[in-house]
């Protein structure tokens, strides 16, 4: 198929609750790229509907985890629509306003919540990857190794969450810490103040690599 038989919609996927003074509520966006070809499930059989369920791809981008949002990888993910994917791009808390776990929990979430709405998007709740690039490949391995750890479990009451069927990671800074340290070093003080910004401290840093969760037996997957 060509791109030009791609099609995008925006909808919120979760929200943002913040305090200060009074209460924000701030939509959390997410894209979902397809083929124009693909109808709503209302409009098939549940037979048909079944036979072509598409496999869906859940895009976390990059931004060294404080800028971007759900648009940056549009070239790459009406590519992957074109290929027969849904894609569902989404938008996830960011520092420094929230810092780490936030971000990591949200993909979580957003995986959860494509299986839930699984019927109404027309996808396989069973066939869900999940691709990253850079500080969003980081994410993508960091909450798919480990859905189920308790500082992303923020509801107990939800059923405890699976891992994606596969993880295409893209140049991800697979340790936070590494990086800022090397950042530290050749000055480059973009990156030190992104990663200062989401993580807080070097402690927060070294908690979310993912050597050191592999290395410690902690992974899931």
């Amino acid at each position: 198929m060509s791109e030009d038989e791609v099609t995008y919609t925006d909808e919120p996927w979760s929200s943002v609750h913040v305090e200060d003074g009074d209460v924000t509520v701030t939509p959390l966006l997410v894209r979902i790229y397809r083929l124009k070809e693909t109808a709503p499930v209302n409009q098939r059989t549940v037979e048909v509907a079944h036979r072509h369920r598409r496999p869906v791809i859940l895009d976390v981008h990059g931004g060294t985890w404080t800028h971007k949002d759900r648009t940056l990888d549009e070239l790459c993910n009406r590519s992957l629509a074109a290929a027969g994917f849904v894609v569902a791009a989404i938008d996830f808390r960011q520092g420094p306003v929230h810092q780490h776990p936030a971000a990591s929990c949200d993909v979580v979430n957003a995986l959860q919540w494509l299986r839930s709405n699984a019927d109404r998007l027309d996808i396989d709740p069973n066939n869900i990857g999940i691709m990253g690039s850079s500080s969003g490949g980081h994410l993508a391995l960091y909450a798919s190794i480990t859905p189920n750890a308790p500082h992303h479990r923020t509801h107990q009451e939800v059923p405890l969450v699976a891992p994606p069927n596969y993880i295409i990671a893209l140049w991800p800074v697979s340790d936070p810490f590494a990086r800022y340290r090397y950042a530290k070093r050749a000055n480059i003080e973009r990156l030190v103040q992104a990663s200062e910004g989401y993580f807080g401290t070097e402690d927060a840093m070294r908690d979310a690599s993912v050597p050191r969760v592999v290395v410690a037996g902690g992974g899931e997957t």
